[in-house]
């Protein structure tokens, strides 16, 4: 097993710049993003209510996808699934989403808002919408859809992980 690196010299006989790494940039980018989304959110939410940002990604796309499964919020949230199942109990304590059960599939379970969690995500989805604002005032609409295309390519290629 290589030992971890210690020295800046040692990085440096790596030719490796941490700058220039995507996929650092990329988490330091989406934890900006995430930082900036937890504010706007909070900055919406009634009567003091808080909510983590792993609970706030999971209200929206139940909010987005209206009716989903736990397994779908994961996939669609890149979180693990003990992760949505944390913020999916939070969420449910605080009356924001209900589960309905599967007819199908009597294990499975689908979740829905409550009138609580559709009106806080009535409130919430169109400050969202600000970033999008935000991006279209600093670039074009070709350079945000080629972004977007490359971002969808990256997730897949990082869910299949190195070959």
């Amino acid at each position: 097993m290589k030992q971890p690196i210690r020295h800046q010299s040692e990085v440096e006989s790596l030719d490796f710049n941490l700058d220039e790494h995507l996929p650092y940039l990329l988490v330091r980018s989406a934890n900006q993003v995430g930082v900036m989304t937890q504010k706007q959110y909070q900055n919406t939410t009634p009567g003091g209510l808080k909510l983590s940002l792993r609970e706030f990604r999971t209200l929206v796309i139940v909010a987005v996808r209206n009716v989903v499964s736990p397994a779908a919020v994961a996939d669609a949230t890149g979180m693990d699934r003990s992760t949505v199942t944390r913020a999916l109990a939070t969420l449910r304590s605080k009356g924001l989403i209900k589960e309905t059960p599967n007819e199908n599939d009597k294990r499975a379970k689908f979740l829905q808002l409550t009138a609580e969690g559709r009106a806080l995500s009535d409130q919430i989805l169109p400050r969202m919408k600000t970033y999008d604002h935000l991006m279209e005032a600093e670039f074009s609409q070709k350079e945000i859809s080629q972004f977007s295309s490359m971002l969808d390519r990256l997730v897949h290629l990082f869910a299949q992980g190195p070959k």
